[in-house]
């Protein structure tokens, strides 16, 4: 069953490059549905839906997790009091991870790998194991075998209820990798940077790419200024209560700055 998640454009294409090719597009899409419906009236043609971008592959909550990172440079995924260290949880931040690798997001990649490392234990590491080699997480995958055949960890793990329904061949995988401890590992992901901030991000995006993704131009004496409503109502109470209380149909709006002397 599809999910709506709402979220603004200015915001998402600023921070993952693959997002924005994503929305760039959707939108090429719209357009020419646009240009081909030409027996619409005129109010018809001059109204735009709401974008619709689909991501076929991602859990919508984990979405909004990494939707409230694109946000706030974030990501708490116990927000709703969950334990930080059940298996739900560790789950569903392994989704996160997935989606951070689909959509280039180097920093929000660092913070999962992070959360799992610290929160993958005893008790959750067999799921975790089977979901990243469901999901071909091998970085996961691999950690979770270690922590495995770790000395401390490896007898409570192999007799516990939940190794006995475990894959085969991940069961064979494990019980080879304690008996040959040299087999060959992945190298753990190498993060050639620290990935970008939102501060970052959103200062390179208005330098560059932002004004591709305009949607309101500032008249200020008679000079365009082409700027994003999403970034100005939720940067200025001013912007917010222009924007809701009157917005003209060709999207320009005339601003004033009044100078008083005393």
């Amino acid at each position: 069953e599809e999910k709506c998640i709402p979220a603004h454009i200015a915001f998402v294409s600023a921070r993952s490059q693959w997002l924005r090719g994503k929305i760039r597009h959707a939108r090429e899409k719209q357009r020419d549905k646009q240009l081909q419906s030409t027996s619409d009236s005129h109010r018809e043609r001059s109204y735009t839906p709401i974008l619709q971008v689909k991501l076929k592959d991602a859990v919508p909550e984990a979405f909004e997790l990494v939707l409230t990172y694109i946000y706030t440079d974030r990501i708490d995924p116990t927000k709703k009091n969950a334990d930080p260290m059940s298996t739900k949880v560790v789950l569903l931040m392994m989704d996160v991870y997935r989606l951070a690798v689909q959509f280039h997001m180097r920093r929000l990649e660092q913070l999962c790998v992070q959360y799992l490392e610290s929160a993958i234990n005893h008790r959750n590491v067999l799921v975790a194991l089977q979901n990243a080699s469901d999901l071909k997480l091998d970085f996961i995958k691999e950690f979770c075998l270690k922590f495995i055949v770790k000395e401390n960890t490896y007898n409570k793990i192999v007799m516990s209820k939940e190794f006995e329904i475990i894959a085969q061949p991940l069961m064979v995988e494990i019980i080879r990798r304690k008996q040959i401890p040299s087999v060959r590992s992945l190298p753990e992901p190498h993060f050639d940077s620290a990935g970008t901030t939102l501060e970052q991000d959103m200062e390179q995006y208005l330098l560059s790419t932002g004004k591709e993704f305009c949607d309101i131009i500032l008249m200020l004496d008679n000079h365009p200024i082409p700027a994003h409503k999403a970034i100005l109502a939720g940067r200025c109470s001013y912007f917010e209560a222009m924007f809701r209380s009157f917005m003209p149909d060709n999207n320009r709006v005339t601003v004033s700055i009044y100078l008083f002397f005393y």
